[in-house]
C-alpha cells in the first residue's frame, strides 16, 4: 500500500538537486524525486475557482448503484488520494458510476477539465501502440492492471492561485491531493511515471511491452512465455520499489476462455490462434443530420479490422450534402428526408454485419502476407492475408477532388494506402506478394525498374507510381503479382464508398 501523506508533504515541497523533470508544458509539470522515489504533478492550467456552496448540485455523488459510489470513495481514501476540507481554491466535481466493460464508480472532472488546456499528445496514437504490439509469431499476449498507480502521484497546484477539484460524500468535502482519475492529462502522465519506473528489456527479447491507459501490455512467442512472466515479475517489483501499488490479480493472460479488451478491441484466442475484433456499439437510428455521424463515431476501426471505411465516409458524404461550411451546427439538427433515412438503415446494418469479423492478431512467422489492392470509381480497398487466414480489411471513399482521375490515378492511390497501411514490422519480418489487378501500374513499375521513366500520365499518377516503387525498394522481401479481377480479394472491398 501506498505510504500515507506526510504533514510536511502538505504543501508542495522545496525543489532540491535530487529532482528530475520527466516534463515541463503549459499545462502540467511532472518532476521524479530520488531522495524519496515519488512522482509529483504540479497544474499550471486549471479553470476558474468556484465558491463552496454546501450540498451544491455539482458536489453530490450521481447514479443509482450507491455501492459502487461507495468502493470508489474508500478506494481514493485507502490509498490516500484525498483529503479531507476544502482548500481557498476549488473547482467541484462529482463521482458518478460509469459503464463499459465494468460499471464502477469514477470521478466526474469534466467542468474541471474545461479549463485544463492541452498537453501535447503522445505520438502515435491508437494505431502507433496497437502495430507495435502486433509482431509476427507473438500470439501469446497479456496486460497488467496499473490503475492504482494513479494514487501513487502527488498532486499539488502550481501556485495559489490554480484551483484543485474537490467533491462532497456524505455531507463532507473532500479535494484531490493524488493523481485524480479522469483528470484530462492522468493518462498521459500515468504512462510517462510508468516508462520512467520500468527496468529496460534486452533489445533481442522475442517479446514487447507497451504502456497504455492503465495498463502495461506485453505480447510474446509461445517459447518465450515463462521468460516473459518473468520480466512482468520484474516490472511489478520495479513499479511498487516507486511507491506504486499493484495488486496481486493485476495479471491476466488471454486464453481460451478470458477474452481480453485493449484500447477498444477485443482480443480472444481461438485454439492455436489469437484473434480480434472491434467492441462493437449500439447503433443509433438516424433521424437528423448528426445521428449519421454519431454512427460514425460509434463504429471506429481505426486498425482496419472490419474494412468499414467506405460505408462510414458514405455516411459522412451523406450528412454533410448541402450542409454550408458557416451553418453546420444549425444543419446538423435538420431532419433526414425518408429516402436518406432508409439508405442510412441499410448502411448501419451492413456496418454492424461487418463489425461481427475478426481478423488474426499477428502474422505466424515464416510464411509470406499477401496484400491485395483495389480501386473502383468510388473507393479503394485492400485485404491482408496469410494462407487462408485474413490480418487486415481496409476501405475508402474517395474525396470530391479525387472522384474525377483516372483509375490507373485511383489504383496508384488505392495500392499505395493498403501497403502504408500495416504494422511495419510485418514487411520488415516477412516476405510480401502485393496482389493486384492493374496492368498499367505494374507496367509502369516494371519500366522504372529497367531504368526507364514513368509513361507520360498525369503527375499525381507518376509521383504515386515513384511512391510504390521507393516502398519496394526499401522492402526487399517484398514483391508484385498481377492477378485476375475475378480474383482480387480486395475488389468488394473497394466498392463500399
Amino acid at each position: 500500500m501506498i505510504d500515507p501523506v506526510r504533514e510536511d508533504e502538505a504543501d508542495p515541497p522545496s525543489h532540491v538537486a535530487t529532482e528530475t523533470v520527466l516534463d515541463d508544458n503549459e499545462c502540467y509539470r511532472l518532476i521524479y524525486r530520488e531522495s524519496s522515489q515519488r512522482y509529483e504533478v504540479y497544474v499550471k492550467q486549471a479553470p476558474k475557482a468556484v465558491p463552496y456552496k454546501r450540498h451544491g448540485y455539482k458536489w453530490s455523488p450521481i447514479g443509482a448503484e450507491k455501492h459502487l459510489l461507495r468502493e470508489a470513495f474508500e478506494d481514493m481514501v485507502a490509498f490516500d488520494a484525498i483529503a479531507p476540507g476544502i482548500p481557498a481554491k476549488v473547482v467541484p466535481a462529482r463521482l458518478m458510476v460509469a459503464y463499459g466493460k465494468r460499471t464502477r464508480g469514477v470521478s466526474d472532472l469534466r467542468d474541471y477539465n474545461e479549463g485544463c488546456g492541452s498537453a501535447p499528445a503522445p505520438k502515435g496514437g491508437v494505431r502507433k501502440i496497437m502495430n507495435d504490439l502486433r509482431i509476427p509469431g507473438c500470439s501469446q499476449v497479456a496486460q497488467m492492471d496499473i490503475s492504482r498507480a494513479y494514487y501513487s502521484i502527488l498532486f499539488f497546484p502550481d501556485n495559489p492561485e490554480v484551483p484543485v477539484p474537490a467533491f462532497e460524500y456524505d455531507g463532507r468535502p473532500y479535494h484531490y491531493v493524488r493523481l485524480p482519475m479522469g483528470w484530462v492529462h492522468s493518462s498521459r502522465i500515468l504512462a510517462q511515471v510508468v516508462s520512467h519506473a520500468l527496468p529496460t528489456w534486452p533489445v533481442k527479447s522475442g517479446a514487447y511491452r507497451s504502456v497504455y491507459a492503465d495498463n502495461l501490455c506485453y505480447v510474446c512467442s509461445d517459447e518465450m512465455k515463462v521468460q516473459m512472466e518473468e520480466w512482468m515479475a520484474r516490472d511489478r517489483q520495479a513499479l511498487q520499489d516507486r511507491g506504486m501499488w499493484i495488486k496481486d490479480s493485476a495479471v491476466e493472460w488471454l486464453t481460451e476462455t478470458n477474452t481480453l479488451t485493449i484500447l477498444g478491441y477485443d482480443l480472444r484466442r481461438q485454439g492455436s490462434r489469437t484473434m480480434m475484433y472491434v467492441r462493437m456499439k449500439p447503433l443509433p437510428r438516424a433521424v437528423r443530420k448528426r445521428d449519421l455521424l454519431v454512427i460514425n463515431g460509434y463504429a471506429y476501426d481505426e486498425l482496419f479490422v472490419t474494412g468499414i471505411g467506405g460505408y462510414k465516409a458514405l455516411l459522412s458524404s451523406v450528412a454533410m450534402a448541402g450542409v454550408p461550411a458557416d451553418r453546420k451546427k444549425e444543419y446538423m439538427g435538420h431532419h433526414l428526408e425518408p429516402g436518406v433515412i432508409n439508405l442510412s438503415e441499410k448502411i448501419k446494418q451492413k456496418i454492424v454485419t461487418a463489425q461481427g469479423k475478426g481478423v488474426m492478431w499477428a502474422p505466424r512467422l515464416g510464411e509470406p502476407l499477401m496484400i491485395y489492392t483495389d480501386a473502383s470509381t468510388s473507393g479503394w480497398g485492400f485485404k491482408v492475408m496469410q494462407g487462408a487466414d485474413v490480418l487486415a480489411r481496409g476501405s475508402g471513399r474517395w474525396p470530391k477532388d479525387q472522384r474525377l482521375w483516372g483509375m490507373p490515378t485511383k489504383e496508384a492511390m488505392a495500392a499505395l494506402r493498403g501497403l502504408t497501411s500495416i504494422p511495419p514490422s510485418w514487411t520488415e519480418m516477412l516476405p510480401v506478394e502485393w496482389m493486384t489487378d492493374s496492368a498499367t501500374t505494374l507496367s509502369a513499375l516494371a519500366k522504372i525498374s529497367r531504368g526507364g521513366d514513368v509513361p507520360a500520365m498525369n503527375v499525381t499518377f507518376r509521383r504515386r507510381v515513384a511512391e510504390i516503387a521507393e516502398w519496394l525498394r526499401l522492402h526487399a522481401k517484398a514483391s508484385s503479382v498481377k492477378v485476375d479481377t475475378k480474383l482480387n480479394k480486395a475488389d468488394g472491398l473497394s466498392r463500399r464508398g
